[in-house]
C-alpha cells in the first residue's frame, strides 16, 4: 500500500477522453427517440469530469494562489474553445439545419443572442427554425449546462482559498462530510421516517447555503457534480495521507457494479463513495502508454464535449431513421475532426497566454484605446 501521489506522469488525459466518449454515447439514445441504455455511462462521465477538475484546479491555485491569474488561467480554458463553438454553431449547425429561409433565419434576433453562451451563465437558447423535428427536438447544444456549474465551482475554490479557508483542510473535510449528510438525507427523504440530520444545520441556516451549492442547476435524478467537484478537491489536499490499494479500488468498482442494479438513489450514493477513489486510482497506475497523451498527442476531450451534441443533432435531423449506435458511430469521429482542429487552432493557443499577466494586456488595450479615443476627438 503506497501513498496516494498523481504526479506530472498521469493518465488523466486518457480518463477524460473516455468519459467524453460515455457522454456521447449516453446522447446518442435520446437524439434519436430511444430510452438511454447508457445513461449510467453519461452520468459517470461527467462525473469523472468533475472529480479531475476539483483535483486539478484546487491543485492550480495552490501552486499560485493569486485570484487574476487563477481565473485568467480558468477563461483561457473555458471561453476561446466555447466562442468557436458558438461561431460554428450560428454559421454552419443553424444554416444546414433550419426550416427557415437564411434571410430570416439571420435577421432572427435570437440567431445572434445565442453567441452570448460565452458568458458562461448566460443559459443557451434555441436557434431559429432549428432541430424542430427532431425526436430531441429544439436543443442546440445540451452539453453545455454543466459549464456553468464547473465554474461555480471555480468562483467558491478561490473565494475559499482567498480567505484562508484551505490552509486547513479539515474546514474542507467538514463542509464535504455536512454537505454528504444532507445529500444523503434528501435522496433518502422518502424512505426515512424522520429527517433528523438536517434539522440542526438547518436551525442554524447551513442547510440552505450548502444546498445551493451542492445541488442547485442540478437535476434530483442526477449525480451531485458539485459535491463531486469538492471531493476531487479533498482528495488533493489529504493526497500524503489517502493509499491507493489494488483491493480498495476493486472493492470500490464492484461497489458501482452492485448499485447499478439496485436503486437509483443508492447508485447516485455509491458514485460519491466509490468513483473518486477509483478515478484517482486509475490516474496513477503506471501505464506509460497512456501518460499524458493530451500533452503528446492532443487534448480533445473539451472538444469532444462541446461540439458532438450539435454534431449528433445535425446527423439525426439528416437521417430520421438512424438507430443510436449508428448514430454514435457516425458521429464520433465526425467530432473528432472538430476537437482536433479546435485543441490545435484555439484551445492551445490560447493556453500559450496563462503565463502572460492578464493586467498587462489590459494596460495595453487601455493605451489603444486611448489613442484611438484622442485621435477620433481630432477629427
Amino acid at each position: 500500500m503506497a501513498v496516494l501521489k498523481i504526479d506530472r506522469n498521469n493518465t488523466l488525459d486518457a480518463l477524460r477522453l473516455i468519459s467524453a466518449v460515455f457522454v456521447i454515447l449516453h446522447h446518442s439514445y435520446p437524439l434519436t427517440g430511444h430510452c438511454s441504455r447508457f445513461s449510467i455511462l453519461g452520468g459517470i462521465g461527467v462525473s469523472i469530469f468533475f472529480i479531475i477538475s476539483g483535483y486539478l484546479i484546487i491543485q492550480s491555485w495552490c501552486s499560485d494562489p493569486t485570484p487574476l491569474k487563477f481565473f485568467w488561467k480558468r477563461l483561457l480554458r473555458i471561453v476561446p474553445g466555447l466562442a468557436v463553438v458558438a461561431i460554428f454553431t450560428i454559421f454552419v449547425i443553424g444554416p444546414i439545419n433550419t426550416n427557415l429561409p437564411l434571410r430570416e433565419y439571420y435577421f432572427n434576433i435570437n440567431t445572434w443572442m445565442y453567441s452570448t453562451i460565452i458568458l458562461i451563465f448566460v443559459p443557451t437558447r434555441p436557434l431559429p427554425g432549428v432541430f424542430t423535428s427532431n425526436p430531441f427536438p429544439i436543443a442546440i447544444n445540451s452539453s453545455l449546462w454543466t459549464i456553468p456549474l464547473e465554474f461555480r465551482m471555480y468562483i467558491i475554490l478561490c473565494i475559499m482559498g482567498a480567505i484562508g479557508m484551505l490552509k486547513d483542510r479539515r474546514v474542507l473535510l467538514s463542509i464535504v462530510i455536512l454537505s454528504f449528510v444532507i445529500y444523503l438525507n434528501n435522496l433518502l427523504s422518502s424512505v426515512w421516517a424522520l429527517n433528523i440530520l438536517t434539522k440542526i444545520p438547518g436551525c442554524i441556516g447551513i442547510t440552505g447555503y450548502l444546498w445551493y451549492l451542492i445541488g442547485n442547476g442540478i437535476p434530483s435524478d442526477y449525480p451531485s457534480y458539485n459535491l463531486l467537484f469538492l471531493i476531487g478537491m479533498l482528495f488533493f489536499l489529504y493526497k500524503d495521507q489517502i493509499k491507493f490499494n489494488n483491493w480498495i479500488a476493486l472493492g470500490a468498482f464492484i461497489g458501482l457494479l452492485a448499485t447499478i442494479v439496485s436503486a437509483e438513489s443508492y447508485f447516485l450514493i455509491a458514485l460519491l463513495i466509490c468513483l473518486p477513489y477509483l478515478v484517482l486510482y486509475l490516474g496513477q497506475l503506471p501505464m506509460k502508454q497512456l501518460y499524458n497523451i493530451g500533452d503528446k498527442y492532443g487534448d480533445y476531450s473539451y472538444g469532444l464535449y462541446i461540439y458532438a451534441f450539435p454534431i449528433q443533432q445535425t446527423i439525426a435531423h439528416f437521417m430520421s431513421k438512424i438507430s443510436p449506435i449508428q448514430l454514435f458511430a457516425l458521429s464520433l469521429p465526425s467530432t473528432f475532426i472538430l476537437a482536433y482542429f479546435s485543441w490545435w487552432l484555439i484551445e492551445k493557443k490560447a493556453l500559450s497566454l496563462k503565463k502572460i499577466n492578464p493586467l498587462k494586456i489590459l494596460l495595453i488595450h487601455s493605451h489603444t484605446f486611448k489613442a484611438l479615443y484622442q485621435k477620433f476627438c481630432k477629427i
